[in-house]
């Protein structure tokens, strides 16, 4: 762990919100707890003494002070979040497929050990054709039970700290990189069967159609979800042309307005 004020870290040059350059080109996370911070503060500690997970960006020390209050991270040069990946100019040269399948392939080996929570965009990185998982803090310990962060529910405004809730919204995240439009934004005013029709309207691949479905039999009908591969999702899904992409962001900003 290292021990350093926390008033000494946001005099360091910010690199986004409450995240920090270290003097070493590491960056320093200064996190919010909200409620339960005890609870948060064991969940740092649990994540710190994992070690090696695919896919998932894990801390380099626990920051301290009279108490443990953030963490200090690897920089990964070179790569960007969904949310700015999809505006790029380049993006048509990557292998979307791969990185969707590298998404649920993360995501695999992160639940071995803990529910995510909070997947989203911005916080799944994209380097080199391969999704990386940043800002797992606030994640939770399979069978525990603590207060949960989350920007959208899937299906219900309820909020679901489960495996298939980060499986939904990997898949929504897998969604906004195929149609290269911002699907997370949708959902937080609507669920996968509004998402559902929307996709119908523009004849949407069958095979996504079909995943859709079965989301939303997993969350009313049978939660398990250990017996299907979700990495294998898009391998099979056809590419939607420019005028989908079109389609679909114009139909969304319409519900939108």
């Amino acid at each position: 762990m290292k021990e350093i004020d926390r008033k000494i870290v946001q005099s360091y040059p910010k690199f986004s919100k409450d995240i920090y350059w270290s003097m070493d080109r590491t960056l320093y996370k200064i996190c919010k707890f909200d409620l339960s911070t005890l609870n948060r503060i064991n969940f740092l500690k649990y994540i710190y003494g994992l070690e090696n997970i695919p896919g998932l960006n894990l801390p380099l020390n626990l920051l301290y002070d009279d108490e443990i209050y953030g963490y200090e991270m690897d920089y990964i040069n070179g790569s960007c979040n969904i949310d700015e990946f999809i505006y790029r100019t380049n993006k048509d040269i990557a292998d979307i497929r791969k990185i969707i399948s590298s998404i649920f392939e993360a995501l695999k080996e992160i639940h071995k050990h803990f529910i995510f929570i909070d997947v989203r965009n911005s916080n799944i990185l994209v380097k080199d054709n391969s999704a990386i998982f940043i800002d797992w803090d606030f994640g939770i310990i399979k069978g525990t039970e603590d207060y949960a962060r989350f920007y959208y529910g899937v299906l219900t405004r309820k909020y679901i700290g489960t495996v298939l809730e980060d499986l939904a919204k990997a898949f929504i995240s897998a969604l906004s990189l195929l149609y290269h439009c911002d699907i997370e934004l949708f959902m937080t005013t609507h669920n996968l069967l509004d998402l559902q029709s929307l996709l119908e309207s523009i004849n949407a691949d069958k095979e996504i159609i079909h995943c859709i479905k079965l989301f939303t039999a997993l969350y009313i009908y049978d939660e398990r979800v250990k017996d299907f591969d979700f990495t294998n999702m898009f391998l099979n899904v056809n590419l939607p042309t420019k005028k989908e992409k079109e389609l679909i962001r114009e139909r969304i900003n319409r519900k939108r307005n």
